[in-house]
């Protein structure tokens, strides 16, 4: 049997603060039925202020007849007992129950916040109200005891059944991770809930499954195609989808167009609405695949350069009727370097429970990811540390002797760069790459920078110099 606790407080700090309310609900660990619930509102002998109370909706006169913190002691110590408890995001409230004397130390202590951060990738935020909508629980009057516990309970139960249906190689890596950590809250998750088949305990056979998982090499090649009308498939593109082809867009298109034909420099300041990025998006593809030459875009924020790359072009690959290639080039700290994340691995013999989530999340999204970019994830606390230790901001990355070197993002990104059509970068990468000895970029001959009017800034801020 498994208890999940959850506590209402009148703030945050444990050592000031009291708790006003306190439930516990216990259910079977394999059909996850509930067996016995409690829950009660606790007078904590002090003013709850009124911003909490806007939260909980538990106001003073809710606890002036409830029962003192230590009338009920006992009874959640023997509803406890020596359970495993169930808690989503764990460490705020034994702080509280540690205060009260109640401790849990020799309690299997279960986080549905770790399981959901290496088990749901890519969502926005790991908040049990989140995760509820993202499952589709049903949640109401969340900041409720109750209500909370329960709805933990059929969080940590999705989860579960989240694990039990990955596949063999992901469960293979995930029982590796978790046989190695330090914590017996997630020994009791490998011993209770994976299949004996689903093991690996050596690293070699580790290692070979990892390597499974990244994805293969994509081939970009740049296209050509000869006599494309470059005003005729504009008009015809905006036309398609029934779009204004409005005279400012006519006018930037054509300006685009003659720059790159005559090789002249343009600075153009644009209205908000134009469609600044199809105008000179389109003309310059077209170009490419009339010329062969290579277009480079350059954005000042990395977020522009993601919109651009997967929302824009992936348009305009759809309902072009002439077929283009593209890549993204960002900088080498924004790329896991697979041989640094082994070693990672290899430090320790037995890993923290935040390390071995953290590593957990990663081999997660190695299976998904096509750009191997950390920043397409989020991290909490320690984790932050951890990327600086397995991104691939290191000489060696790019060095010969490295044995995962047709694996690695990094130099996969720079291989495409070279070969597309189309390749967008951003403003640092630019500049870093004109000011050093060593250009990871090929001739840049026809170069479009977005959002230019800070580009004193992002030079100085990216170069390390004054502009």
């Amino acid at each position: 049997m498994i208890v999940v606790l959850d506590l209402e407080t009148t703030w945050l700090n444990a050592k000031k603060d009291k708790i006003i309310e306190i439930a516990l609900v216990k259910f079977d660990e394999k059909t996850f039925d509930v067996i016995d619930e409690y829950s009660t509102l606790i007078n904590p002998e002090i003013h709850i202020p009124e911003l909490n109370s806007s939260i909980t909706n538990i106001y003073d006169i809710d606890v002036s007849n409830s029962p003192l913190w230590w009338d009920i002691r006992e009874k959640i110590s023997e509803f406890i007992w020596e359970c495993p408890v169930l808690w989503h995001n764990v460490y705020f409230d034994t702080g509280f129950l540690e205060e009260k004397w109640i401790t849990l130390e020799d309690n299997i202590i279960l986080d549905t916040f770790l399981m959901a951060n290496f088990l749901v990738i890519g969502e926005k935020s790991l908040s049990l109200e989140y995760l509820c909508k993202h499952f589709w629980i049903k949640f109401s009057w969340a900041h409720r005891a109750l209500n909370d516990t329960k709805a933990t309970l059929y969080l940590y139960e999705k989860l579960i059944k989240k694990i039990q249906k990955l596949p063999l190689k992901n469960t293979k890596i995930l029982y590796y991770l978790l046989n190695n950590s330090s914590d017996i809250g997630l020994h009791y998750i490998l011993d209770t809930y994976f299949l004996k088949e689903s093991t690996c305990t050596k690293e070699e056979d580790f290692v070979v499954c990892l390597e499974e998982i990244f994805p293969k090499t994509k081939k970009y090649e740049k296209i050509h195609t000869k006599d494309i009308s470059i005003e005729k498939e504009m008009s015809t593109f905006f036309e398609s989808w029934k779009l204004e082809w409005r005279e400012n867009q006519k006018l930037m298109s054509k300006i685009i167009q003659d720059t790159i034909d005559w090789e002249k420099f343009s600075l153009i300041e644009a209205p908000t609405g134009i469609w600044k990025t199809f105008a000179y998006l389109l003309p310059s593809i077209l170009h490419s695949l009339n010329t062969w030459e290579q277009i480079f875009v350059s954005t000042s924020t990395k977020a522009l350069q993601d919109r651009i790359y997967f929302k824009d072009q992936k348009f305009l690959q759809k309902n072009l009727p002439h077929t283009f290639s593209y890549s993204k080039l960002k900088g080498k700290r924004n790329y896991i370097w697979l041989s640094s994340f082994i070693n990672f691995i290899s430090q320790e013999e037995k890993y923290s429970i935040q390390r071995a989530s953290f590593m957990c999340k990663i081999t997660t999204w190695l299976s998904k990811t096509a750009n191997g970019e950390l920043d397409e994830l989020d991290y909490y606390g320690q984790e932050f540390l951890f990327i600086r230790e397995i991104n691939a901001d290191d000489a060696f990355t790019f060095s010969s002797d490295n044995n995962y070197e047709d694996r690695e993002f990094a130099i996969r990104a720079r291989r495409q760069a070279k070969k597309t059509n189309v390749v967008v970068i951003n403003n640092n990468i630019l500049f870093q790459d004109i000011d050093g000895d060593n250009s990871i970029l090929s001739k840049v001959e026809n170069l479009i920078i977005d959002e230019a009017h800070n580009l004193e800034d992002v030079v100085t801020k990216s170069l390390q110099k004054s502009y």
